[in-house]
């Protein structure tokens, strides 16, 4: 591998998968490959994963939010993008072709 690789070993725990790979321990190798052997590793990404997500709504929801209240912005490109209806109408041009309907 190229120096400033990074292997990620989520087997490090038992042994590891690489042969380099010292369990509990974050190194480089003499060729410059970046070596992670955390035990925890597969543990934490959940929570990670978690934390993002709920960063992500909360931030979706500001951005909603005008003056306390939700303001569905037409012109907004990412509002738009997750307006499924509005006004009654089914607005989500991929889930008005499952539905058959060419309303628009």
């Amino acid at each position: 591998m190229k120096p400033g690789s990074v292997i990620v070993d989520l087997a490090a725990e038992r042994g590891g998968n690489c042969e380099l790979t010292r369990s509990g321990e974050n190194f480089t190798s003499d060729s410059g490959v970046i070596i992670l052997g955390r035990l925890d590793l597969p543990c934490t990404v959940p929570a990670h994963a978690s934390l993002m997500y709920a960063n992500n709504v909360a931030n979706f929801l500001l951005h909603l939010c005008r003056d306390g209240w939700i303001d569905v912005e037409t012109q907004d490109e990412v509002v738009v993008g997750t307006l499924v209806t509005c006004d009654g109408r089914v607005v989500h041009e991929r889930v008005r072709e499952v539905l058959g309907s060419a309303e628009s």
